[in-house]
């Protein structure tokens, strides 16, 4: 009986530590970024860049998502570049600070590479 009891504590006391662990040792990011497209933006590829980040942050737009993709990330100055297909279409430079959000709308159309093409009839 003495040997469950002494168990159970055991357990509670490994389990709060390591709660107060998670919370002392990690930093919740206070900022988004959430970056809106629509329909003509399907499968673009996002980009998101910056110092305090470990590594850059990739995403995709999806019908899934509503069009729309939030990065958290703490503060600091981030650069957003959009990809469709091989060809970088939209950049935008960022900085996060007391401002908690940052909501970039890309635009209605994906800026072309090419010349339009005419139909021949």
């Amino acid at each position: 009986m003495y040997v469950g009891i002494v168990t159970a504590i055991v357990l509670l006391a490994a389990v709060l530590a390591l709660f107060l662990f998670r919370t002392l040792a990690g930093r919740e990011p206070g900022h988004v970024v959430v970056v809106q497209g629509n329909e003509k933006w399907l499968g673009a590829e996002l980009v998101l860049t910056g110092e305090a980040l470990p590594h850059e942050f990739k995403a995709y737009v999806q019908r899934s998502d509503r069009y729309s993709v939030p990065f958290f990330v703490p503060a600091g100055k981030y650069e957003l570049r959009v990809r469709v297909g091989d060809a970088q279409v939209f950049s935008k430079q960022i900085e996060l600070g007391a401002q908690r959000n940052e909501p970039i709308l890309l635009p209605l159309d994906i800026p072309t590479t090419r010349p339009a093409t005419r139909a021949v009839q």
